[in-house]
């Protein structure tokens, strides 16, 4: 036969089982909650990108024929490097949120033929050192200033 102090006793287990499992669920969705606010964009560390356009969102080119522009982050010593499609280039970076910011660029100083893709590497290593932010979108890698836009692919 079960006593009321029993039966008392055996709900009160049952609250304090309900009670802790629903504790646990607002902590858990507390803590995604918290993560989710402080969301920055996806990190760029040890990743690899083909360069597939450049230039005023207006007129966007593909890069010359037969020249290949990459772009590879580091991984977790922000710097990256890469090539033009003639020499090859390093320097440092700053990404925040969706804020990026190259500095110190160098490369390597061979002359290329024919002089347009000298024009090209001048032009997107200019549109790199004034890089002011990026957005990531599955493959597809968006580095801009105020007026140039970098669209790169995953590779």
């Amino acid at each position: 036969m079960v006593t009321s102090r029993e039966v008392s006793q055996a709900d009160w287990e049952r609250h304090n089982l309900v009670t802790t499992r629903c504790l646990l669920r607002c902590l858990l969705l507390l803590f995604m909650l918290t993560g989710m606010a402080g969301c920055k964009a996806p990190p760029l560390e040890s990743t690899q990108w083909e360069l597939i356009a450049m230039g005023k969102t207006s007129d966007l080119l593909s890069p010359l024929q037969e020249t290949s522009i990459t772009l590879e982050f580091d991984g977790g010593d922000s710097t990256l490097r890469g090539s033009t499609g003639c020499n090859t280039y390093w320097a440092e970076y700053t990404a925040d949120g969706e804020s990026l910011r190259i500095a110190n660029i160098s490369s390597t100083r061979i002359w290329c033929e024919p002089v347009e893709r000298m024009q090209q590497e001048y032009f997107y290593l200019e549109a790199l050192s004034n890089a002011e932010r990026y957005e990531l979108r599955g493959d597809e890698l968006q580095i801009a200033s105020e007026v140039i836009l970098l669209i790169y692919e995953r590779i």
